[in-house]
């Protein structure tokens, strides 16, 4: 098994690396770990608008990007653990990896199970979901462990706003309690998440091997920090807001620009 941690945080990096790796996968499993600073990363079909309070990240200096596999939107700090497999199509499944992140999460003391749609559980809560991507040799499956994230900011993030509705064929996240692993079980930290992952992950695929990265990453960074990948990227959609005195706004949105507005009153302000 190849091993490679990422000693970078910017997120745009990170998701470039993946995506290196599920373009030019080399033989066997390879295993990925990094972690980013604060960001939102959302689904490749996913509204970024619909997913987040986008105009609270700006202000706050939360990046808001696009990721190359499906699935819903998370929070990303230095206290989520990310991991990513990549392996032959032929290997694929899910189940089978996720189940390493579960086993490693038992070793440190939590009571780990997976549910749904390949996310990990425990006490009633979600601490990880996963997504995936597919071509014609590879398959990356890949995962957030939430062990020391900030939760309030994860959840003003993420927080929908009341006051605009949308409309269109974008997938959508599903809502879900959540917690740290650490609060679970306090030897869960994030360092300690990575390292059992490691460690479990030898168990099922063999020894690790560590491996640098020796490849130019900037074109593939550049687009994910694009607003052309994050932004324009959205298929077409409606956002309705209703404003304080009952009256609302229609904007017709296509790739990312606004192609259409209108206004509607409400007919008993007439009276």
């Amino acid at each position: 098994m190849r091993l490679i941690r990422s000693t970078e945080h910017s997120p745009a990096q990170n998701l470039a690396l993946e995506e290196f790796l599920y373009r030019n996968r080399p033989d066997g499993v390879t295993l990925l770990l990094y972690r980013n600073a604060p960001s939102v990363v959302c689904g490749r079909n996913q509204n970024p608008w619909q997913e987040a309070d986008t105009l609270w990240c700006r202000e706050n200096g939360i990046p808001v990007l696009r990721r190359l596999s499906g699935g819903g939107t998370v929070y990303h700090d230095l206290g989520n653990v990310n991991y990513a497999f990549f392996v032959p199509r032929a290997d694929y499944d899910p189940d089978k990896f996720v189940g390493v992140a579960v086993e490693a999460l038992r070793s440190l003391g939590v009571e780990a199970d997976i549910q749904g749609q390949h996310s990990i559980w425990a006490a009633g809560r979600k601490l990880s979901g996963s997504a995936f991507a597919l071509n014609g040799k590879c398959a990356m499956l890949h995962g957030c462990i939430l062990a020391e994230t900030q939760l309030e900011q994860l959840s003003r993030s993420l927080r929908k706003r009341p006051d605009i509705s949308y409309e269109g064929s974008s997938v959508t996240s599903v809502p879900a309690p959540v917690t740290n692993t650490v609060r679970l079980s306090p030897m869960a930290t994030a360092d300690a998440v990575e390292q059992a992952l490691i460690a479990t992950a030898e168990q099922f695929f063999g020894e690790a091997d560590f491996c640098s990265l020796d490849a130019d990453l900037t074109a593939l960074s550049a687009k994910y920090a694009s607003p052309e990948w994050t932004w324009e990227h959205t298929s077409p959609f409606k956002a309705i807001r209703t404003l304080p005195d009952g009256s609302r706004i229609f904007l017709e949105v296509n790739t990312g620009r606004v192609a259409q507005t209108n206004s509607l009153y409400d007919e008993s302000m007439l009276h």
